[in-house]
Formats: structure tokens, sequence, C-alpha cells
């Protein structure tokens, strides 16, 4: 019986350290974002950078280019939300917000979405990351399109200043 509650008491010990929480640190990240699916699928990069904030709330701002579609566009991003983690050395981050923007094509077009992602540190001052988001462009007009949500998914990988 002993040996029972010793072993339960280690393991709760332990789990108590890897519990989900709110993030608690606080620090900056300068990040490249790759969607490696639309650079395949349209022969040419989706490719972003971002500056990025970082605390229980996070705040980014974004710039992605994608010249290889007709057109091509430039989009402007502010990102904020709650950020979380695990584990006692907050190793795994996850997070959750809404998206902001304007893309530029053809002249200037609003741009609303969610996002959501994991990062996970490579080392202690970097970090490698999947994301996935879903915007509504207001861009497809212009290419005899209909404005509608678009999913995107990304990688990206991040240096904390």
């Amino acid at each position: 019986m002993k040996i029972l509650i010793l072993l339960l008491l280690v393991t709760s010990v332990a789990f108590s350290q890897s519990q989900f929480r709110l993030n608690t640190t606080q620090f900056g990240q300068f990040s490249v974002v790759v969607d490696p699916c639309a650079s395949i699928k349209e022969n040419g990069l989706h490719i972003g950078i971002e500056v990025e904030n970082i605390r229980s709330l996070y705040e980014r701002f974004s710039i992605t280019n994608f010249a290889a579609l007709k057109n091509g566009y430039t989009d402007f991003v502010g990102s904020f939300g709650l950020s979380f983690t695990r584990g006692m050395y907050e190793k795994t981050r996850f997070y959750s917000g809404i998206r902001l923007g304007v893309i530029a094509r053809n002249g200037g077009h609003p741009l609303f979405g969610y996002e959501c992602g994991i990062d996970t540190n490579l080392w202690e001052n970097a970090s490698i990351g999947l994301r996935a988001w879903r915007d509504y462009r207001s861009d497809m007009e212009f290419n005899d399109g209909v404005n509608q949500w678009r999913n995107n998914g990304g990688v990206r990988l991040s240096f904390k200043f």
C-alpha cells in the first residue's frame, strides 16, 4: 500500500509539471513562414516574415508574398490571441487567435480570419512550428472570382530575441 501511495505521489508531481496553461514568459521572436502546399501547387514560393511579441496574449505583424499567382499579392496582417504552453520548461507553445489585414493586389482589399498553431523549441532560442489559418479574402473579384474563405497552412522557423 505504501508503494502504491508513493507511486501515485511521484506520478502526480510529474504530471503536474506538464499541465496545459497560459504562457508565463514574455519574449519576442522573428519568424519565416512557408506554405508548402500552395507553393507546390502553384510552382512558386508562398513565403512570409513575422515579428511577434509573446506572453499570455500574443501580437504579431506579418508580411506575406505569393508572386506565383496571376497578378500575385502581398498581404499585411496583424494577429492577436491567446498563447498556451505545457511542460515545466515551456518547450511547446500552442496559440489561437484572430487575423486582420490588407491584401495588396490591384489596390487594397480587407482580409480577416482566424488561426491556430503549435511551436516546439529546437534550441533555447529557436523553434519550429505548424500553423493553420482560415481567411475571408476580398481580393478575388478582380479575377472574375468570388470573394471567399480560404484555408492555408504553413511551417515556420522562429528565432527569439
